[in-house]
């Protein structure tokens, strides 16, 4: 018997399609085109700043700062070819694009970091920051960056206006862009510090050169320098002086002070030279603490330290003699034997007190019964009523009372028997 045996047979069919296996790197492809596409629409704008120094600035740590936001960051710090110089590339948010001009400033805020300024000593655990100041002009990328914050600004029409102050003294270390206050405000700022040799008189001095700003001590706009050198000649015949202080004092940064002194030396701005002159007077520098202290010094010369000396020497001497004197030590002695003879007559009296506060307390008792006991006969005889009977038995009690309140005196003060009681003293 014969059985027909059907085989299937495989067939092969092509597919354009390559399989879902391949949707996992087709899927990691896009991922990684459109980060790529986000990143590069978010590069943001390169800016290359030049500075003489670091001072700390790290790339890729250091933040770029306007107006308190963060904008960007240090991307790249390297020296340049020669040396001389530090460039600095900056990654600036797209955003800032229209505040990159010609006129716009950087600045390292906290590469000089002063008691002055406390926001600047956070610099000395965070390191600096770039600061950024929009100006006018045209788009440019690449700048000249500053050390500090630039000089005060004041609008086109009213610029500032400079006077020179003459410190004597040392005024080397009073840096370019210090303050100048007024009565606590900031009114200006250092512009120049350079060191003048007169040939005429053989001197050297240290002009200081201050741009003041109208619109800080509140003039009207458009006035200018004739209506602020008016205004300071009036507050110069008033008593206004230029100080040099310090911020805080003795360890701060110099600063320049416009002080009302009182003095009247002057009648007004003291012309010559390329700007008005503000007169100056002594100050917190330390020439003047030097001055301060020969004066204390001359002061203390003058107090008659070896006579003092001398009257302690005799006092002391004096004292000494009271203390040896032979009298002293028999007064002392004296007082100790009597002292220890009383000692002794208060433990002998001691316990012939207790035993006589005993015996009157006895005989207070006594005198009560018999008292009680006369009593009771009194009261059952009629007549008794008209003798003299009652009275001796109200004396008696009286007596006893006195007695015992002897008794308690007695033992609450056995002294009194030596001394005598406080109201019988002389």
């Amino acid at each position: 018997m014969s059985q027909d045996i059907h085989r299937t047979e495989a067939e092969t069919r092509r597919s354009r399609w390559p399989g879902w296996i391949w949707a996992v790197p087709i899927a990691a492809l896009l991922v990684v085109g459109w980060l790529a596409f986000r990143g590069l629409s978010k590069h943001g704008v390169e800016v290359t700043v030049m500075f003489h120094d670091a001072a700390g600035a790290r790339s890729g740590d250091t933040a770029v700062d306007y107006r308190g936001l963060k904008v960007g960051q240090v991307d790249k710090v390297e020296l340049t070819s020669d040396g001389g110089q530090v460039r600095m590339t900056l990654r600036l948010e797209d955003r800032m694009k229209p505040f990159l001009r010609e006129g716009t400033r950087f600045w390292l805020e906290g590469a000089n970091p002063s008691l002055s300024d406390l926001k600047s000593l956070t610099s000395v655990i965070s390191g600096p920051t770039v600061r950024m100041q929009p100006g006018p002009g045209r788009p440019a990328r690449s700048f000249v960056g500053m050390d500090r914050a630039p000089v005060l600004q004041s609008a086109p029409r009213q610029p500032l206006v400079p006077y020179v102050v003459s410190f004597d003294g040392d005024v080397g270390d009073l840096q370019v862009g210090a303050p100048v206050r007024l009565r606590g405000f900031t009114v200006g700022r250092v512009s120049a510090v350079r060191l003048a040799y007169d040939p005429g008189t053989d001197e050297l001095s240290a002009p200081v050169t201050i741009a003041l700003d109208p619109a800080r001590i509140g003039l009207p706009a458009g006035r200018g320098r004739g209506a602020l050198d008016g205004a300071l000649s009036r507050w110069v015949a008033r008593g206004l002086r230029a100080q040099l202080t310090q911020e805080p004092p003795v360890v701060g940064s110099r600063t320049v002070s416009l002080t009302f002194t009182g003095s009247h030396t002057a009648a007004g701005l003291q012309p010559g030279g390329p700007y008005p002159a503000i007169p100056t007077e002594g100050s917190g520098s330390i020439d003047d603490l030097t001055g301060k202290a020969d004066r204390i010094l001359t002061r203390i010369d003058n107090v008659p330290i070896e006579r003092i000396g001398r009257d302690l020497a005799a006092t002391a001497d004096r004292v000494h003699a009271l203390v040896a004197s032979p009298r002293l030590q028999d007064s002392v002695a004296h007082l100790d034997s009597t002292l220890a003879e009383v000692d002794r007559t208060v433990h002998e009296v001691s316990p012939k007190v207790d035993q006589l506060v005993a015996q009157l307390r006895r005989a207070a008792d006594a005198a009560e019964q018999t008292a009680q006991a006369a009593g009771q006969v009194v009261s059952g005889s009629p007549a008794s009523q008209d003798s003299d009977l009652p009275t001796a038995l109200h004396e008696l009690t009286e007596t006893a009372r006195s007695i015992r309140a002897l008794a308690d005196y007695l033992d609450r003060h056995p002294e009194a028997l030596i001394k005598g009681r406080k109201g019988d003293r002389p």
